[in-house]
């Protein structure tokens, strides 16, 4: 009876595909594609190797090794994309198939035990093909994963590709960048993405010449402290409310700043101090370069200090905080921080 069911569901299933990707278009000579590409970044790698401080081959090698990527990228997302589509019919029939073989066994008179054995194991087998969907093909955002993957890589790409970031690339720093914009169509990352937002942002990336990764962590931390996502220029006016309470409703009157008021509107002064506490612990420990790196944004938010013995003047203010450095040519390149806004 089973057998019979399931080769009726199967005659309503056909297999479409748009036929091969291009990374598995065979070349003359019979390779793919993509094998085409490793052969030419194997070269290029080693080429670069053998002269490791030729900017020139090391950037040949960097953009071959992009091709690549994303050859293998679009393979992935293509195998995800279809493999949802097969998993999510699948799924149908097998319930389709439950209902009907219930409904037979009910008109042919089988006991109420049996039916119930039947659906049962129909159940289960659905059970486990959503598991498997879940678990392996990002079933929650089918439809984001590719729109997450090219905004992360447009990103990562607009940040590296600086002109004059790549002058004086060498090996080292091309198989470094690489193995970075790998890592951006790997499971783990893309899970990390949809995590923290499916196809509710924009991806950007954050890039600072010091203290890149120490900024990135403080940001992360707030996030997931705050709930909702902190730039850097948010997190000194954070900043400067955490460190100076008294200049909080008299003087500088920071609470009226954004995002402190905003942050100030859904929860109490003492709940957002010990918010920002947990965030801000890592910086609070010797050798962190963010201090150092946010006080003259913290000092341009405070109110100007008189200069003593001058009749009561008063000295300008520091300049404002300025948004993180733009690369500077000929300065080896560093991966940006990918984050969602």
């Amino acid at each position: 009876m089973l057998g019979a069911i399931s080769l009726l569901a199967g005659c309503a299933t056909s297999r479409v595909a748009p036929g091969s990707s291009l990374a598995d278009t065979r070349l003359e000579g019979g390779s793919t594609a993509f094998e085409h590409a490793v052969i030419l970044f194997g070269k290029a790698l080693q080429a670069s190797a053998l002269m490791p401080e030729d900017s020139a081959k090391a950037q040949k090698a960097f953009r071959s090794g992009l091709s690549m990527i994303d050859l293998q990228c679009n393979s992935y997302l293509d195998a995800v994309g279809s493999s949802n589509q097969a998993a999510s019919n699948e799924r149908r029939q097998v319930s389709l198939a439950g209902g009907f073989a219930s409904a037979i066994m009910g008109l042919t008179g089988s006991s109420a035990k049996e039916i119930a054995g039947v659906a049962t194991a129909f159940s289960f087998t659905g059970s486990s093909m959503e598991s498997f969907t879940t678990a392996y093909l990002f079933s929650d955002a089918a439809s984001s994963v590719t729109k997450i993957v090219r905004e992360s890589q447009k990103a990562w790409l607009d940040s590296v590709a600086t002109p004059g970031n790549l002058t004086n690339m060498d090996s080292a720093d091309a198989v470094r960048l690489l193995g970075h914009y790998e890592q951006i169509c790997r499971p783990a990352q893309i899970r990390a993405l949809i995590d923290l937002s499916i196809a509710k942002g924009t991806v950007v990336a954050e890039r600072a010449q010091t203290a890149d990764a120490d900024v990135g962590s403080v940001l992360q931390s707030l996030h997931a402290s705050l709930g909702v996502p902190v730039s850097e220029a948010e997190a000194i006016v954070l900043y400067a409310w955490f460190r100076n309470p008294g200049q909080r409703t008299s003087g500088a009157n920071l609470s009226a700043n954004e995002p402190v008021a905003s942050m100030l509107a859904n929860r109490t002064a003492q709940i957002l101090e010990r918010q920002l506490a947990q965030a801000f612990l890592p910086i609070s420990l010797a050798g962190s370069p963010v201090p150092d790196r946010w006080s003259p944004g913290v000092r341009s938010l405070l109110p100007v200090t008189p200069v003593a013995g001058d009749g009561g003047g008063t000295v300008p203010p520091p300049p404002a905080m300025p948004l993180p450095p733009k690369p500077v040519a000929g300065m080896r390149p560093n991966a940006p921080f990918l984050t969602i806004r």
